[in-house]
């Protein structure tokens, strides 16, 4: 199920914004009304970047077919290339007026300020409290709905002593997995890192079939090779359980497919997204600013986060060695790693036409390591600058290497007069 709909309205300028249809109904016509920005893209997306398409404003707006099973729509502005900030939010309903499953549930959601690739117009803890209690009035036994409604009581200054006997009383009445660790997150979060290993020890036949379950569904999801079905898993995943432990690996293997098909754009999207989790991951700065140069948007966002990345590399002594990986070997994932951002920053850097520091990124990364990705960039930005002869040069010792692209610079030289 889509989590909610994001309309993201691709502006320079600012616009009056009006959603005719109000509330909104679940798999009905749509007609927005915008003064001030005919003949500009619009960017309709899900809430957490797993879907999405673009209109052009005609006509003073937009109208389009809302799919049947999202439960909130959002409407925010962007400036030129950007993302949407300032969203505002507006529950859709079904053809009987009814609110659909689940929208209490994602409104307290973004109200809370949790990951989503919009910020809410004005985040409200209270608000979120009782959107959140709400929804889990609306469905006891929807266990997300219960562990967010504690996190946001335990994030806005609840009384701990009452919060947690009443989540004791909860737990005591059954032993479902699910709700016990939802108990045993909100403890950690709480710091009570001794009643959240008892509650888990107490109970861990039951948290073991739910990780037992996830563990499966992870491994279904890695080994699907079908960029588009491996899309739709993560996509029903996320929309079912945000609060998993597996959401950050979730967004990065996103990210990861939406780059396997070409979608510049939503690579950055779901990258975003996981860096609002890990926000000093070194692959993901790499991969958004990589995202970005070749998409040709946010350009200098996209040097920011390359520019990260070589920091993190630079100095990885906060980074853990996976423990199946040797010294040796862990040394040559983080010199591979560092070369590949510098790749990047050179890349983005020939994107902003600034040769020289480019140039200086591409020399430090091919000291690193010989890759023939690396090399074609470097030739494509001596081109750029006006040195042909040397971009030849340069696309000749890539081709040599024999890797992956050597295709693609087959092509560029021949287009160059080899």
């Amino acid at each position: 199920m889509l989590t909610a709909l994001l309309m993201a309205l691709v502006l320079s300028a600012p616009a009056d914004i009006v959603l005719e249809t109000n509330p909104p109904v679940a798999g009905a016509e749509v007609r927005v009304s915008i003064t001030g920005a005919e003949g500009l893209a619009v960017l309709v997306s899900d809430l957490l970047g797993c879907w999405h398409e673009e209109h052009v404003v005609e006509d003073g707006g937009i109208t389009f077919k809302l799919p049947a099973n999202v439960p909130l729509l959002l409407v925010g502005v962007c400036e030129g290339d950007g993302f949407p900030q300032d969203c505002r939010a507006f529950p859709v309903v079904d053809a009987g007026g009814n609110p659909l499953p689940r929208s209490l549930f994602w409104q307290a959601y973004l109200q809370a300020g949790y990951v989503s690739m919009c910020g809410m117009e004005v985040a409200d803890s209270s608000k979120a409290v009782g959107l959140a209690e709400a929804a889990v009035e609306a469905n006891p036994f929807d266990y997300v709905a219960l562990e967010l409604l504690w996190r946001i009581q335990a994030e806005s200054g609840a009384d701990v002593a009452e919060l947690l006997s009443r989540m004791d009383d909860k737990v005591a009445g059954g032993d479902n997995g699910r709700l016990v660790l939802a108990a045993a997150r909100v403890r950690h979060a709480l710091g009570d890192e001794a009643g959240s290993a008892s509650l888990a020890s107490r109970h861990s036949s039951a948290i073991g079939v739910v990780h037992a379950a996830e563990s499966a569904r992870w491994a279904e999801i890695v080994s699907t090779r079908a960029p588009k079905e491996r899309l739709a898993k993560i996509h029903a995943w996320m929309s079912e359980d945000p609060l998993s432990d597996y959401m950050p690996q979730c967004l990065q293997i996103l990210a990861a497919t939406h780059s396997a098909l070409g979608d510049h754009r939503s690579t950055a999207m779901a990258g975003l997204l996981s860096l609002q989790v890990m926000p000093d991951d070194a692959m993901t700065l790499n991969g958004v600013a990589l995202a970005m140069a070749e998409g040709g948007f946010q350009l200098e966002r996209a040097l920011a986060l390359a520019g990260r990345a070589v920091e993190v590399l630079r100095q990885p002594g906060d980074l853990r060695k996976p423990p199946q990986l040797s010294e040796r070997r862990w040394r040559e994932e983080l010199q591979h790693a560092l070369a590949a951002a510098l790749d990047t920053k050179g890349w983005v850097l020939t994107k902003l036409e600034r040769w020289e520091e480019a140039r200086v990124a591409f020399e430090e990364a091919i000291a690193l390591e010989r890759n023939d990705e690396f090399y074609l960039h470097y030739g494509l930005m001596l081109e750029a600058s006006g040195d042909v002869a040397a971009a030849k040069d340069m696309l000749r010792k890539g081709a040599r290497l024999g890797g992956a692209f050597r295709l693609r610079i087959e092509n560029e030289l021949a287009r160059l007069g080899r």
